[in-house]
């Protein structure tokens, strides 16, 4: 078994699913929440244990956290920009940098909050922003 951090991930966005620009040197981290299966339950007559079946996956949301950089090669615009304008987004991310045979996670959605600056005049660490994106699932690739 080969032990693996996050050190070498690839992490790159997408307005178009063609284009994508690679924002690892922005990115400190990748979180995920959601995905959750629902299960019906029915009681039924004669029997001590429910009946269940599987139902639909709820949507997931990917919080993917940013150096703040107002710079004109920043990735921040697209993000701001597909938030205001609620057109699609693409992000995807590999955790062993993305060469061929890695597997690479993905989703299209929906950038749900606005990239705005915050924190603390007392603290010496790097600005840092937040997007988040709602999408129907997260598809698994291996890279070709």
């Amino acid at each position: 078994m080969a032990i693996m951090t996050m050190k070498d991930n690839k992490v790159e966005i997408s307005t178009n699913g063609t284009t994508w620009t690679d924002i690892s040197g922005y990115t400190n981290k990748i979180e995920w929440d959601g995905g959750e299966r629902e299960i019906a339950e029915a009681s039924v007559f004669g029997e001590d244990t429910m009946r269940i079946a599987p139902g639909k996956r709820s949507p997931v949301e990917i919080t993917v956290t940013v150096a703040y950089d107002e710079s004109t090669s920043s990735p921040l615009g697209t993000l701001q920009s597909a938030y205001e304008s609620s057109s699609t987004l693409q992000v995807r991310w590999s955790p062993t940098g993305g060469g061929t045979g890695s597997k690479r996670y993905s989703a299209i959605g929906y950038v749900t909050k606005p990239l705005v600056p915050a924190g603390d005049a007392e603290a010496s660490d790097v600005l840092m922003v937040e997007f988040t994106l709602k999408a129907p699932e997260i598809t698994v690739e291996t890279v070709s």
